[in-house]
């Protein structure tokens, strides 16, 4: 098992060298992070492409949250937009979340977020660009 692939430090580290950014908002994230990756490291018996992936993973996470804080630092004005309470589907696989969740998009009353959007939401995707973001290409590419 490699000695730092799963290493909260360094995925930390990685993710601010990645980005130049070292604000990751309130420090209720630390613990979490570091519970996992003991839980990963401890139990999770992955091999070195396993740990690879995972790290890589979270360091995508962590680059995640720096933008964001970065970004709501620079548009304060989102914190006087309202936000209506998201409907969150969970459960098993194999139990028609996937259904239920494809049905929900059915309905133009809800904001269903796309693949794309998931996994690259910054900067936030704009209505003139919205079928063509670069972001698609590259999450398709991607899955």
């Amino acid at each position: 098992m490699s000695e730092t692939a799963l290493d909260a430090d360094r995925l930390v580290s990685t993710a601010h060298d990645a980005t130049g950014l070292d604000d990751f908002g309130a420090n209720e994230w630390r613990e979490g992070l570091e519970r996992l990756v003991d839980s990963l490291r401890g139990e999770g018996r992955l091999h070195e492409l396993g740990e690879q992936i995972a790290a890589g993973e979270l360091t995508e996470y962590l680059t995640t949250r720096l933008g964001i804080v970065e970004w709501r630092k620079r548009h304060p004005e989102i914190s006087e937009v309202d936000v209506i309470p998201p409907i969150v589907i969970v459960g098993q696989a194999r139990t028609g979340t996937t259904i239920l969740h494809d049905l929900l998009a059915q309905d133009h009353a809800n904001r269903v977020p796309l693949t794309w959007e998931v996994d690259r939401p910054l900067p936030p995707p704009e209505t003139t660009t919205y079928d063509t973001d670069p972001r698609i290409a590259a999450s398709q590419e991607l899955l």
